[in-house]
């Protein structure tokens, strides 16, 4: 007899950077990227088009976060983006220890918050951060969000 399953809750989720292990990322939204994978018709000898799978296209990895109060968060894919594109000097460059690629975790939690599935992305690196405004007309308080969007290798499913 087969268990009734719960469905997936789309707010039982962690973000993780390997790069900044110490870096909580209060994650607001994050997509698990789509995919898409091309065809090629190949002729045949009797004048039919026969349809192969191509190459793989991943779409980008795109992360909404709360911003820190110290920014520790902002300022880390900031001066990553930075150290990769546009070094005021020789020591903002990358070293072996802070690489221009860095792995990232998607926690997937079941309804009892434990960890059912790792998606991790590999050789990941940012390509863009938001701005973040500030508004001194704002009558209550809001909190400033970022939204950050990686380039990586490929990603996969880690049952846990």
């Amino acid at each position: 007899m087969n268990a009734q399953q719960n469905s997936l809750a789309l707010l039982n989720y962690k973000f993780k950077l390997s790069r900044t292990p110490e870096v909580e990322y209060r994650a607001q939204t994050v997509s698990i990227p789509g995919l898409s994978l091309g065809a090629v018709d190949v002729p045949t000898q009797l004048g039919l088009r026969v349809p192969y799978g191509g190459n793989l296209a991943y779409d980008d990895l795109t992360l909404t976060f709360l911003v820190g109060e110290e920014l520790k968060d902002y300022l880390e894919i900031h001066n990553w983006m930075n150290s990769i594109g546009h070094p005021n000097s020789l020591s903002q460059y990358p070293s072996k220890e802070s690489s221009i690629v860095s792995d990232i975790s998607v926690m997937i939690l079941n309804s009892a918050m434990r960890p059912i599935i790792n998606v991790r992305f590999t050789d990941a690196f940012p390509i863009s951060i938001s701005s973040i405004d500030f508004d001194s007309t704002l009558s209550e308080v809001q909190y400033a969000q970022a939204t950050a969007t990686f380039r990586y290798n490929r990603f996969y499913f880690d049952e846990i």
